[in-house]
């Protein structure tokens, strides 16, 4: 049984960090950030956000932040990759305040492979 969980959680970490940022971009109506990446097929529904936001004390603000990636149910992961379009809203991220306004966002994936940058309205 303990062998099972750790090959369990091994498989979680495991797909955990198959997550590749491609881009991003503001959304049409400029309430979240639409950002492209390829994932693991799994099985898993994932959500997106951002974490550890860090800001420059200028104006208007320069900020870097990580991509945060929730794994929620059950993940058997598989041999092939989704692109795929997803949302983050800016007022949940707490960045609908106006001390982000015309602010650059430099978002990294899990990896600190890639980033993309985002100008914010």
């Amino acid at each position: 049984m303990k062998m099972l969980m750790a090959l369990v959680t091994f498989l979680i970490v495991l797909s955990a960090h198959s997550i590749e940022l491609q881009s991003a971009q503001l959304s049409q109506d400029q309430k979240s950030i639409e950002i492209i990446v390829k994932i693991q097929v799994d099985g898993a529904k994932r959500k997106f956000g951002l974490k550890n936001i860090i800001c420059q004390e200028t104006f208007p603000a320069q900020c870097l932040s990580e991509l945060d990636v929730i794994a929620e149910g059950p993940s058997q992961p598989l041999n092939r990759h989704l692109i795929t379009n997803e949302l983050i809203n800016l007022e949940e991220q707490g960045l609908d305040d106006p001390y982000y306004k015309n602010a650059t966002v430099t978002i990294r994936d899990e990896d600190s492979t890639r980033s993309v940058t985002v100008n914010l309205p």
